[in-house]
C-alpha cells in the first residue's frame, strides 16, 4: 500500500514538473515568435552589425540619427540592392557638375529650416537634380504636385510654375517635411510619407500596428524609396564639392506685367540665357505681384 501511494505521489510530482516545464517553454516560444527583434537587438545587434560592416564598410548605419536595423536580413538585402544600383555606374561629368553647382546652394537653404541634412538627399531620388515632369503631374527637383506646391506658397499657373525654381521648390519641400513630421514619431516614416503621402502612411500604421518603417510591408516604390535615399546620401557625400562660378541672381518685384525681353535689357543679360536659367517662367512675360521674384 505504501509503495502504491508513493508511486502515485511520484506520478503527480512528475506531472506537475511536466506542466510547469511545458508552460515555461510555451512562454519562451511566444516571446521568440512575437518579439524576435528584442532578442536580436539585446543579444546580437552589436556583434551582427560589426560582422556585417567588416564586409560592407560603405553601408550607412544611421539615417537622421535613427539607427538602421542592419541585423535584419531583409534590411541588409534591400539596402545592398540600392547601393549596388547606384554605385555600379560611374558618375557622369554632367551629373557631377550639377551636384557641385546645386548642393552648395540648396543644402544650406534646406538645413536652415531646422531639418536633418539626411532628408535633403531626397532630391536625388526624386529627380537627380532635373526639372522633369512625372506622369502624375509632379514637377521639378522635388517632384511636387500642384496642390502641394500651392499649399506651401508656390505660384503655379499658366505663366509661372515655381516648382521649376529649385530654390523656391526646396523651401516648399522643407516646409512639407516639417508638417509631415508633426504626424509621425520618427524621420524614417516622415520620409516614406513624402512618397506615399501622409494619409497613406497613417493607414499602413493602423493596418500593421507598428511605427517601425523597417517592419512594414509597403508597396515596392515606397519601400525602395527610403533605401535609395540612404544610398544617395553616401554617394553624394563622397563627391568633393569644388567651387564653380555661379551666375549672379537678383530678386525683384513688379507692379505691372513685364516682358522677358525688357527684363533682359534691364539686367544686361542675354534673353535666351535668361530663359534657360529660369525655366519656371513659362511664357515671355512675367505678371505683376507683390511677392519677390
Amino acid at each position: 500500500m505504501f509503495k502504491i501511494v508513493w508511486f502515485i505521489k511520484g506520478l503527480n510530482s512528475a506531472w506537475n514538473f511536466i506542466k510547469w516545464y511545458t508552460l515555461f517553454f510555451l512562454i519562451v516560444l511566444c516571446f521568440v515568435f512575437f518579439f524576435p527583434d528584442q532578442i536580436y537587438s539585446i543579444q546580437s545587434y552589436s556583434e551582427r552589425t560589426q560582422t556585417y560592416f567588416q564586409i560592407n564598410k560603405f553601408i550607412e548605419t544611421e539615417f537622421c540619427s535613427e539607427p538602421i536595423p542592419l541585423y535584419r536580413p531583409n534590411v541588409q538585402m534591400n539596402l545592398k540592392t540600392e547601393y549596388n544600383k547606384i554605385f555600379k555606374n560611374e558618375i557622369s561629368k554632367e551629373f557631377k557638375n550639377k551636384i557641385q553647382y546645386w548642393v552648395p546652394i540648396l543644402l544650406p537653404l534646406f538645413i536652415n529650416h531646422n531639418l536633418p541634412e539626411d532628408l535633403f538627399y531626397t532630391v536625388f531620388a526624386e529627380s537627380l537634380l532635373s526639372n522633369k515632369t512625372s506622369s502624375a503631374g509632379a514637377k521639378g527637383f522635388w517632384q511636387l504636385m500642384p496642390s502641394t506646391g500651392r499649399l506651401y506658397g508656390l505660384q503655379i499657373d499658366s505663366l509661372i510654375d515655381e516648382r521649376l525654381n529649385p530654390i523656391e521648390a526646396t523651401n516648399a519641400a522643407a516646409k512639407c517635411f516639417k508638417d509631415s513630421k508633426k504626424r509621425f514619431p520618427n524621420w524614417t516614416l516622415t520620409l516614406a510619407s513624402y512618397n506615399l503621402g501622409t494619409n497613406g502612411i497613417e493607414r499602413e500604421i493602423k493596418k500593421q500596428h507598428t511605427f517601425d518603417f523597417y517592419k512594414m510591408h509597403l508597396n515596392p516604390e515606397t519601400r525602395t524609396f527610403v533605401y535609395k535615399i540612404i544610398a544617395y546620401k553616401d554617394l553624394i557625400k563622397k563627391i568633393e564639392l569644388t567651387k564653380l562660378t555661379k551666375p549672379k541672381t537678383v530678386s525683384f518685384t513688379t507692379s505691372k506685367t513685364i516682358s522677358i525681353a525688357d527684363l533682359a535689357i534691364k539686367y544686361k543679360i542675354n534673353e535666351l540665357d535668361l530663359k534657360n536659367l529660369n525655366p519656371w517662367i513659362l511664357r515671355d512675360i512675367i505678371p505683376a505681384r507683390k511677392k519677390n521674384y
